[in-house]
């Protein structure tokens, strides 16, 4: 039988950072593999989609016994992005952070200014230095 890994949440904080695994072992080259598979985010999650996303993956004993969830939590606003560019065993971090209405991206001692699109754009995903699609 086929096991399934997974996390959802009861509430959700007022601030919320999502951390995610891009990296993964490929066992046929015996290395860390960099995931480069495009994954979408927006620039804002509104009430209605925190209560879809709240109940979204609860495994079905769990679904009866708590709670459902409200459309009460404010949502969140994207505010920082960070980027890994590079392979699974070497690479570069950079990140783009709101700063007001703009967004400024913050590249070693180099800062400057950049659109909105291109934040929500970003994967970090260079094929040609050890990342794989999965």
């Amino acid at each position: 039988r086929d096991a399934v890994k997974g996390t959802y949440f009861k509430t959700l904080p007022p601030v919320l950072m999502l951390h995610l695994q891009r990296f993964d072992w490929d066992s046929d080259t015996n290395s860390r593999v960099k995931i480069c598979e495009r994954l979408a985010f927006p620039s804002e999650i509104l009430p209605p989609l925190v209560a879809a996303l709240l109940a979204a993956g609860r495994p079905p004993e769990t679904k009866k016994a708590e709670p459902g969830p409200t459309d009460t939590h404010p949502g969140y606003t994207l505010e920082a992005v960070l980027v890994h560019v590079g392979a699974a065993s070497a690479g570069h971090y950079f990140a783009y952070i709101r700063a007001g209405e703009k967004w400024a991206e913050f590249n070693d001692e180099v800062v400057s200014f950049v659109e909105e699109e291109k934040v929500l754009a970003a994967s970090g995903c260079d094929p040609t230095a050890g990342a794989v699609s999965k």
